[in-house]
């Protein structure tokens, strides 16, 4: 069986209030707290000075020790600037120096060669005019008796066999004073020194033991030349 709906009345709905919007809620916006941050212990702080004042002790226990205090107030010396000084001109030797210096170089030459045994570089300087202080005259010819008659034209050959029978050609000299007698020729007082350092003595040319001797070194043709033999020595 078929049932008819349709011709069923509809059934009215009962009037309803149109429901309204709700305003939403406005929620207040709190504004932000700031962060607290725990506090610090204050030891932290304790440590840092503590530890600037066992550093500052320190700097100033050193500075002590040093002599130097270093709130000591330096007292600032003004210095003005002196002027450069000029070297000073080195003084030209005198003439009378030059000869002397020359003199005496050649009385040390000739020991020095006598003491080697370079008796041809000897002779070059040396000239035989006196013995013992300049008063008793000599000559090559003098000297020649020393050696072999073959070789007394041979003046370096004279003179080795005249130094091998005096002790103190061998020996080195030390310079003690000097004059000067004339325009060419200086007087040079002289002690001979033994091998151990010791200052040689002799009492051959007298009953007084003697240890000063003097020498006469001349210029002669232009040169310089020794001119007293060497001392006599047993």
């Amino acid at each position: 069986m078929i049932i008819n709906h349709m011709n069923e009345t509809p059934q009215q709905i009962p009037n309803q209030q149109p429901i309204k919007p709700q305003p939403e809620q406005q929620v207040p916006i709190q504004p932000e707290q700031p962060v607290v941050m725990p506090q610090q212990p204050q030891t932290r702080w304790l440590f840092l000075v503590l530890a600037l004042v066992i550093a500052f002790a320190a700097y100033a226990g050193i500075a002590y020790w040093q002599g130097v205090w270093p709130f000591e107030k330096e007292e600032i010396v003004k210095v003005s600037p002196s002027p450069t000084p000029r070297p000073t001109p080195t003084p030209m030797p005198t003439t009378e120096n030059k000869e002397l210096n020359a003199a005496q170089e050649i009385i040390e030459r000739f020991y020095y060669h006598l003491n080697q045994k370079q008796f041809n570089e000897a002779v070059l300087i040396f000239e035989p005019k006196y013995q013992f202080r300049l008063t008793v005259p000599i000559s090559w010819e003098g000297l020649g008796s020393y050696a072999p008659v073959g070789f007394r034209d041979d003046n370096a050959k004279v003179l080795e066999e005249f130094c091998d029978s005096q002790r103190t050609c061998y020996l080195p000299i030390e310079i003690l004073s000097y004059s000067k007698e004339g325009a060419d020729l200086y007087i040079f007082t002289v002690q001979y020194r033994n091998d151990d350092g010791s200052v040689y003595t002799t009492s051959t040319l007298g009953a007084t033991p003697m240890s000063k001797f003097v020498y006469g070194v001349e210029k002669i043709d232009g040169n310089w030349k020794v001119i007293t033999t060497p001392i006599s020595s047993p």
